[in-house]
């Protein structure tokens, strides 16, 4: 499952705006002063950082998540093979044939 920043950012305190995406107080750690900087990345997955040096899976721990919660959410599976050939000849085989064809 793939949450989006709002449904993170719901989980933590002391959020507020900064210039590159948000901070907020690290549930990691006994956190006074915001120390965890939380962004989307250029592929649509969440990012956090901790500055006083919590890791990624304590801090997911805290809020109850897993990493993959904030991976990207995956594209739906596309089928990369197109129908070639199929023959109609009753006196053959039934053979298909596919090609494959590289992902755009």
């Amino acid at each position: 499952m793939s949450l989006n920043i709002s449904a993170v950012l719901e989980q933590l305190e002391g959020v507020r705006k900064s210039t590159n995406g948000y901070m907020a107080c690290c549930p990691a750690h006994d956190d006074r002063n915001p120390s965890l900087s939380i962004r989307e990345g250029d592929n649509d997955g969440i990012l956090v950082h901790c500055f006083a040096g919590c890791l990624e899976e304590e801090i997911c721990r805290a809020i109850n998540i897993s990493k993959a919660d904030l991976m990207p959410p995956s594209p739906p599976r596309r089928k990369n093979h197109q129908l070639i050939a199929k023959t109609s000849n009753s006196s053959l085989p039934r053979t298909v044939m596919y090609s494959h064809s590289p992902k755009k």
